[in-house]
């Protein structure tokens, strides 16, 4: 399923403020696991989880949110 800016945006906006930065400044950004951790003061395998972690919610998320989606209306939302 394609998922459109604004679905990705309030799911990410979901997300705790942690695991939203993590993921932005990693996927977005570019900036490395390893740096972020400097700069977050951290170890790097906690980015890594806290990455990880805002994945799996962002999928869960996103999952609900097709659920939701009354059957007259899959078939925009799949496209």
């Amino acid at each position: 399923k394609r998922v459109t800016s604004e679905q990705l945006y309030a799911a990410m906006k979901a997300l705790p403020e942690k695991q939203r930065h993590r993921i932005y400044a990693y996927y977005i950004l570019k900036i490395s696991q390893s740096e972020i951790a400097r700069i977050d003061g951290v170890d790097h395998r906690t980015v890594n989880i806290s990455i990880q972690r805002g994945l799996r919610n962002l999928e869960r998320y996103l999952k609900k949110f097709f659920e939701r989606v009354p059957s007259c209306c899959k078939i925009c939302h799949e496209q």
